[in-house]
Protein backbone atom coordinates (compact mmCIF):
# COMPACT_ATOMS: atom_id res chain seq x y z
CA UNK A 1 0.00 0.00 0.00
CA UNK A 2 1.24 3.57 -1.10
CA UNK A 3 1.61 6.07 2.05
CA UNK A 4 0.13 9.71 1.37
CA UNK A 5 1.90 12.29 0.41
CA UNK A 6 3.50 15.02 2.43
CA UNK A 7 1.10 17.36 1.46
CA UNK A 8 -1.62 15.31 1.13
CA UNK A 9 -1.19 14.48 5.22
CA UNK A 10 -0.32 17.84 6.27
CA UNK A 11 -3.72 18.99 4.57
CA UNK A 12 -5.82 16.45 6.31
CA UNK A 13 -3.67 16.98 9.52
CA UNK A 14 -4.99 21.14 8.98
CA UNK A 15 -7.89 20.42 9.15
CA UNK A 16 -8.67 17.86 11.85
CA UNK A 17 -6.48 20.24 13.75
CA UNK A 18 -9.18 22.88 12.89
CA UNK A 19 -11.83 20.34 13.52
CA UNK A 20 -10.14 20.24 17.01
CA UNK A 21 -10.68 23.95 18.33
CA UNK A 22 -14.43 23.37 17.68
CA UNK A 23 -17.78 22.22 19.68
CA UNK A 24 -18.21 18.50 18.35
CA UNK A 25 -21.44 18.28 16.65
CA UNK A 26 -21.60 22.24 15.77
CA UNK A 27 -22.18 23.25 12.15
CA UNK A 28 -18.47 24.62 11.68
CA UNK A 29 -17.42 21.32 12.97
CA UNK A 30 -19.62 19.84 10.68
CA UNK A 31 -18.37 21.60 7.66
CA UNK A 32 -14.69 20.93 8.88
CA UNK A 33 -15.43 16.97 8.90
CA UNK A 34 -17.02 16.71 5.64
CA UNK A 35 -14.25 18.43 4.04
CA UNK A 36 -11.64 16.31 5.75
CA UNK A 37 -13.69 13.82 4.46
CA UNK A 38 -13.94 14.37 0.67
CA UNK A 39 -10.48 15.24 0.69
CA UNK A 40 -9.44 11.89 2.40
CA UNK A 41 -11.44 10.08 -0.14
CA UNK A 42 -10.27 11.75 -2.79
CA UNK A 43 -6.24 11.49 -2.32
CA UNK A 44 -7.31 7.67 -1.10
CA UNK A 45 -9.23 7.02 -4.42
CA UNK A 46 -6.57 8.85 -6.90
CA UNK A 47 -3.75 6.40 -4.98
CA UNK A 48 -5.44 3.64 -5.48
CA UNK A 49 -5.88 4.91 -9.30
CA UNK A 50 -2.29 5.12 -9.26
CA UNK A 51 -1.78 1.78 -7.58
CA UNK A 52 -4.28 -0.15 -10.15
CA UNK A 53 -2.47 1.13 -12.90
CA UNK A 54 1.11 0.05 -11.72
CA UNK A 55 0.23 -3.34 -11.19
CA UNK A 56 -1.44 -3.02 -14.62
CA UNK A 57 -5.17 -3.06 -13.67
CA UNK A 58 -6.78 -0.05 -16.22
CA UNK A 59 -10.49 0.79 -15.97
CA UNK A 60 -12.92 -0.60 -19.00
CA UNK A 61 -15.96 1.55 -18.95
CA UNK A 62 -17.76 -0.26 -21.35
CA UNK A 63 -17.16 -3.23 -19.55
CA UNK A 64 -18.32 -1.30 -16.37
CA UNK A 65 -21.29 -0.55 -17.84
CA UNK A 66 -22.19 -4.55 -18.72
CA UNK A 67 -21.73 -5.39 -15.21
CA UNK A 68 -23.91 -2.18 -13.95
CA UNK A 69 -27.04 -4.04 -15.88
CA UNK A 70 -26.35 -6.94 -15.07
CA UNK A 71 -26.37 -5.98 -11.46
CA UNK A 72 -29.25 -4.49 -12.27
CA UNK A 73 -30.75 -7.73 -13.53
CA UNK A 74 -29.59 -9.26 -10.47
CA UNK A 75 -31.51 -7.07 -8.39
CA UNK A 76 -35.02 -8.53 -9.76
CA UNK A 77 -34.30 -11.92 -10.71
CA UNK A 78 -31.67 -13.30 -7.71
CA UNK A 79 -28.44 -14.36 -10.30
CA UNK A 80 -25.36 -12.90 -9.61
CA UNK A 81 -23.74 -11.46 -12.59
CA UNK A 82 -20.01 -12.42 -12.87
CA UNK A 83 -17.03 -10.22 -11.74
CA UNK A 84 -14.49 -11.67 -13.78
CA UNK A 85 -13.52 -9.26 -15.78
CA UNK A 86 -10.84 -6.96 -14.54
CA UNK A 87 -11.51 -3.89 -16.06
CA UNK A 88 -14.66 -4.14 -15.20
CA UNK A 89 -14.03 -4.64 -11.34
CA UNK A 90 -11.22 -1.35 -11.66
CA UNK A 91 -13.93 0.90 -12.78
CA UNK A 92 -16.49 -0.01 -10.22
CA UNK A 93 -14.36 -0.08 -7.45
CA UNK A 94 -13.11 3.37 -8.84
CA UNK A 95 -16.72 4.64 -9.88
CA UNK A 96 -18.46 3.77 -6.81
CA UNK A 97 -15.22 4.67 -4.12
CA UNK A 98 -17.52 7.69 -3.12
CA UNK A 99 -19.45 5.12 -1.09
CA UNK A 100 -16.70 4.87 1.36
CA UNK A 101 -17.94 8.57 2.55
CA UNK A 102 -21.49 7.67 2.71
CA UNK A 103 -20.16 4.91 5.90
CA UNK A 104 -18.14 7.97 7.69
CA UNK A 105 -20.90 9.68 7.33
CA UNK A 106 -23.57 7.00 9.49
CA UNK A 107 -20.95 6.91 11.89
CA UNK A 108 -19.68 10.62 12.76
CA UNK A 109 -22.31 13.02 12.11
CA UNK A 110 -24.79 13.02 14.71
CA UNK A 111 -27.92 12.14 13.77
CA UNK A 112 -31.64 13.25 16.01
CA UNK A 113 -32.37 10.09 18.53
CA UNK A 114 -34.89 10.11 21.08
CA UNK A 115 -33.54 11.02 24.51
CA UNK A 116 -36.08 9.89 27.46
CA UNK A 117 -33.62 11.77 29.61
CA UNK A 118 -33.13 15.38 27.98
CA UNK A 119 -34.28 17.08 30.11
CA UNK A 120 -38.32 17.66 29.45
CA UNK A 121 -41.10 16.26 31.24
CA UNK A 122 -42.65 14.71 28.16
CA UNK A 123 -39.71 11.83 28.07
CA UNK A 124 -39.89 12.95 24.35
CA UNK A 125 -37.20 15.00 24.21
CA UNK A 126 -34.03 14.63 21.16
CA UNK A 127 -30.14 15.40 20.63
CA UNK A 128 -28.29 15.19 18.15
CA UNK A 129 -25.63 12.16 18.55
CA UNK A 130 -23.14 10.14 16.63
CA UNK A 131 -23.66 6.68 16.15
CA UNK A 132 -20.29 5.78 16.30
CA UNK A 133 -20.01 8.04 19.65
CA UNK A 134 -23.20 6.27 20.86
CA UNK A 135 -21.36 2.82 20.12
CA UNK A 136 -18.25 3.74 21.88
CA UNK A 137 -20.32 4.61 24.97
CA UNK A 138 -22.24 1.70 24.73
CA UNK A 139 -18.61 -0.36 25.16
CA UNK A 140 -17.57 1.69 27.79
CA UNK A 141 -15.05 3.56 25.85
CA UNK A 142 -15.48 7.00 26.15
Amino acid sequence: PSVPSSSARDVLSDLASLASRKVPGSAPYLRLWREWSLRAIDFVRSDLTNDLADRGFEPDPAALEDLSFNLGVAADGGDMPCFGNGGARVSYALDYFCRARMVGDLLFEPTVVSDPFGGRDDGNATTERSFFGEALRSFGLS
